[in-house]
């Protein structure tokens, strides 16, 4: 019984890992986007 919840566990903390790495990489595509843009409006506007 204890050897299926831990099993179940893990498979739970996997899932919230791979959660957390997606949202990590999107805010992280998120912020290079906004720098790219940014810069690009700087460059336009000097």
């Amino acid at each position: 019984m204890s050897s299926v919840f831990l099993s179940t566990g893990c498979a739970l903390s996997r899932k919230i890992d791979i959660i957390y790495a997606i949202r990590a990489a999107a805010s992280l595509m998120t912020t290079i986007t906004l720098y790219v843009v940014y810069g690009f409006f700087f460059e336009v506007m000097l």
